[in-house]
């Protein structure tokens, strides 16, 4: 019983499962493999659904030391200036050297209130070169959720991240892991969810972009 149960149908007396329906499902919409690219762009953001989520796998870049960033379309044209992004982040190196906690990017460098992007990893301990390294194996995953893109309200959304730094403090080499949370501070919808780095190509990988229906 219930949107998540799958029911059992019968035809021609051999049984057989129908996919379950409803709401609170995360469904497939694209899945688009990096290959020199500047920017991966996620434009299809029906109305059939309320939440979207770009799962990032296997990611690497051209450049050393990168960040990997989101941007969003609003009215179809990308928003690539101005201050209307802030982002907060907390970042861990793998031999637990200390962390960065979110903030006002003028004052203490782990987030930003006035920003032309979310960044999806933390200036760790304020080095400008705590980004994704391009060495051969360095790789980045991460999962990015923007919620109600539809409604005029600031869009909000999570993200977690993991990946091998290109440059210190700490160490080339380590990992880090980050988590934290973005928005779009004005007041409309947004139709388009950009993947880049802040410098340089994505070099490979694979992203896929998922919708959530609420009914």
């Amino acid at each position: 019983k219930g949107s998540d149960t799958e029911v059992l149908t019968l035809a021609s007396g051999v049984p057989s499962w129908a996919a379950p329906a409803g709401g609170g499902m995360w469904t497939l919409i694209e899945t688009q493999t990096a290959s020199s690219d500047a920017t991966i762009d996620f434009t299809t953001l029906s109305t059939d659904y309320r939440d979207f989520k770009v799962i990032g796998s296997g990611i690497s870049c051209a450049t050393n030391a990168v960040d990997p960033w989101i941007r969003y379309r609003v009215s179809t044209s990308w928003v690539d200036s101005g201050t209307t992004y802030d982002w907060a982040a907390w970042g861990w190196d793998i031999t637990n050297q200390g962390g960065a906690s979110g903030g006002d990017g003028a004052t203490s460098g782990w987030g930003d209130k006035t920003a032309d992007y979310i960044r999806l990893v933390s200036p760790y301990q304020g080095a400008a070169t705590s980004g994704l390294g391009n060495t051969s194996g360095y790789t980045l995953g991460f999962e990015y959720t923007v919620f109600d893109v539809h409604s005029a309200n600031y869009t909000q959304s999570i993200f977690g991240a993991a990946l091998t730094l290109g440059g210190g403090p700490p160490s080339i080499g380590a990992l880090q892991y980050a988590w934290g949370g973005g928005a779009y501070s004005t007041s409309t919808a947004i139709d388009g969810v950009r993947f880049q780095f802040s410098s340089g190509d994505i070099a490979a990988g694979s992203l896929s972009f998922y919708g959530r229906k609420i009914s």
